[in-house]
């Protein structure tokens, strides 16, 4: 007495290989769908980047120049305020700034535009505030540091 076997070989259905290009294809589309997300947080995150790194280095220099040069003129004589665009008494604007070394704030942001407050705080201390505003996808954005320097 025979008996067959209905014996099958190994391999994938027509079905399971559809399920399984279905499955790939849903995670390509997820993963295409974050990638506009990601672009405009990591611009986002590079223009916080320039900016905190434009406004800590104007305050440090500004720090180097000593209590008694934080005036408008030893400011202008050592390129960090543009002398001829004073908002009022105590604040001047930095555009045009280190334009040899390629850090002027127009060039690191859009739009970016800087200003520089110095101001009598106590006896013997001034306060220096870096205000940075700049354009991003339509939207105003703002960055803003300050410090303190004393006469000792």
């Amino acid at each position: 007495m025979s008996v067959k076997t209905n014996r099958r070989k190994g391999g994938f259905t027509l079905v399971e290989t559809m399920l399984s290009i279905f499955m790939v294809a849903c995670a390509g589309a997820i993963l295409a769908s974050a990638m506009p997300v990601s672009t405009v947080g990591r611009t986002k995150a590079n223009y916080l980047n320039k900016a905190a790194n434009f406004a800590q280095k104007e305050i440090e220099l500004m720090k180097a120049q000593g209590y008694p040069n934080l005036t408008a003129s030893k400011l202008y004589a050592a390129d960090l305020i543009d002398y001829n665009t004073d908002v009022n008494a105590t604040t001047f604007n930095c555009n045009g700034t280190d334009a040899a070394v390629g850090d002027r704030i127009g060039d690191l942001l859009p739009s970016g535009t800087a200003t520089v407050k110095v101001e009598q705080v106590d006896l013997e201390l001034k306060r220096i505030t870096v205000t940075l505003s700049w354009t991003e996808r339509g939207r105003s954005r703002s960055y803003v540091v300050a410090s303190l320097v004393a006469n000792i």
